[in-house]
């Protein structure tokens, strides 16, 4: 098991990681040690074992971050601020590209979530792949699995919503309900699309 967190330092936080080596957790790697808020890192362990982390600065100008780790290895490459204007990343990858998912303010009010996906000079090409009128945090998480790629997010206080990448494009949002509030509620609900996506 691989485990992030944001770490508080008092006056910000720091992204630190650990790995169960077996027998207990290593120590305590920081990835940042900045005077920057940094927050909400997402971790994804891709097919061929490359480790991918994100998360998000918050401030004036919200930037997000990506780092990677090859297979095999302990130490991680230099973190890069791939996004600005971007908040709450996810990412994942099917072993060709990486891609991240985010949460920013729309034009017309409410948010909208966009992929990034990672392309061949080291830049991020970027759509818009569904809008909500909600206001809090949509905490979308991408996915990866039996060939699938999915994206679901807290839509609103009643639903989550979900699209599934195919030959098209991304499908039109779907949702399921969403009662419980609690992780609890919401991880029964993720589960409700999981299956859905990968036995349709």
């Amino acid at each position: 098991p691989l485990v992030a967190w944001a770490f508080n330092v008092g006056t910000d936080h720091d992204i630190a990681f650990s790995e169960w080596n077996g027998e207990s957790w290593d120590e305590t790697e920081f990835l940042t040690a900045t005077a920057a808020d940094e927050v909400d890192p997402r971790l994804h362990v891709d097919a061929q074992g490359v480790a991918h982390q994100v998360w998000w600065e918050t401030g004036p100008v919200e930037r997000i971050w990506l780092t990677s780790r090859p297979a095999g290895e302990e130490s991680w490459n230099p973190a890069v601020a791939v996004i600005e204007g971007g908040r709450r990343p996810t990412v994942a990858s099917d072993g060709v590209a990486v891609c991240i998912a985010f949460e920013r303010h729309a034009p017309a009010g409410g948010q909208e979530i966009v992929l990034a996906t990672g392309q061949s000079d080291g830049t991020f090409a970027l759509q818009v792949v569904a809008r909500t009128s909600r206001n809090e945090a949509l905490d979308s998480l991408l996915h990866v699995e039996g060939g699938r790629i999915w994206l679901d997010w807290k839509n609103s206080e009643a639903t989550l919503a979900y699209s599934v990448l195919g030959e098209g494009g991304w499908s039109s949002p779907a949702s399921v309900a969403w009662a419980d509030e609690t992780w609890v509620g919401e991880e029964i609900a993720r589960r409700l699309i999981r299956s859905s996506v990968l036995q349709p």
